[in-house]
């Protein structure tokens, strides 16, 4: 009998563990979306179209290989992309692009606090906008939270991902390339 109550009291301590440690996991990637992510502007292509693509990096390599695989679909003699992290002290107006994409990851159905802050301070009017979430769950409720902040676009599209595979990424060519006529 007592080793079945140790036994019972083992698994219960494992299980407590078990939970802690999700729920410490779990508060670490929500707070990797609330700070701001270095400068590390890059301007790319010749183009007379201008697209602005602020992101929030994601804990894993999501966001980046999605990012990746987007620069290598855009043909960039006909468009100059100025890509960055969304923060304060930006000084991007969207209204001098011809498109504007949000990519941000979800965790724990939280998406990228600079990048809502950022999208709140703008006045989106005769701007296309394209929205971009990443993460494994469904539905994508998180679109809403990013729709919030982006009042009066000229157009909003909205695509949730999860892995940048080719067919993923022809899919969001066809949408950014549609975005801006």
């Amino acid at each position: 009998m007592r080793i079945i109550k140790k036994l019972i009291l083992a698994v219960g301590l494992v299980i407590i563990l078990f939970f802690i440690t999700m729920m410490v996991l779990v508060s670490m990637l929500v707070a990797s979306n609330k700070k701001e992510q270095e400068d590390v502007e890059k301007v790319i292509g010749t183009g007379e179209k201008k697209i602005l693509i602020l992101y929030q990096d994601s804990v894993s390599d999501i966001v980046s290989r999605t990012l990746n695989r987007i620069m290598e679909s855009i043909d960039e003699s006909d468009c100059t992309i100025t890509i960055n992290h969304p923060r304060s002290d930006s000084t991007y107006q969207v209204s001098d692009y011809d498109l504007v994409v949000f990519l941000t990851p979800v965790y724990a159905g939280h998406i990228s606090e600079p990048l809502q802050n950022y999208a709140k301070s703008q006045d989106f009017t005769d701007v296309n906008v394209v929205n971009i979430i990443t993460g494994k769950r469904e539905p994508a409720s998180e679109i809403e939270l990013l729709e919030g902040c982006i009042k009066n676009p000229k157009s909003m599209t909205n695509m949730k991902i999860k892995e940048p595979d080719a067919e993923t990424i022809q899919n969001i060519h066809t949408l950014l390339m549609g975005s801006m006529n």
